[in-house]
């Protein structure tokens, strides 16, 4: 079962979310607004529920000033920002930074694997000898 595509847009007091299904109406789709959290979930023919997207949003959101309106090809999320003034980088994810991350790590503690097992384990970075003053074309000293 295949996820809808959606996109989204912004200016600094609303967040538009566009999701790209046609035919759907107030009976199809379910939406949950909370203050940092959205759930959206359709309902296609056949009564196959499919969760279009569902998690914490960026920052927070004014509850009771976001809309719903369906068209004909897709479905329009408007999202009233709480902290109006600056646009979010990305949609979901924490807006405050997170002393306890564990997104970097597997189950057992440790680090995260990496794609290359035969990489050198040598992680220092070249770099150029900056004593001698010298006019370099680029202002970073890393030599590629």
């Amino acid at each position: 079962m295949e996820i809808p595509k959606y996109q989204y847009y912004q200016s600094d007091s609303v967040l538009t979310i566009e999701i790209l299904e046609p035919n759907m109406n107030e009976n199809t789709v379910h939406v949950d607004f909370a203050s940092n959290k959205l759930t959206v979930i359709i309902e296609r023919e056949g009564g196959k529920k499919v969760t279009v997207m569902c998690g914490s949003l960026y920052n927070d959101i004014n509850v009771s000033k976001c809309k719903l309106k369906y068209k004909d090809e897709k479905i329009l999320v408007k999202l009233s920002k709480g902290n109006k003034g600056y646009e979010w980088p990305k949609l979901f994810g924490s807006g405050k930074k997170d002393s306890d991350d564990t997104s970097a790590t597997n189950n057992s503690g440790g680090q995260a694997s990496t794609n290359n097992d035969n990489a050198p384990t040598n992680t220092s970075i070249p770099t150029v000898d900056t004593s001698q003053a010298q006019n370099r074309p680029y202002a970073s000293t890393r030599d590629w």
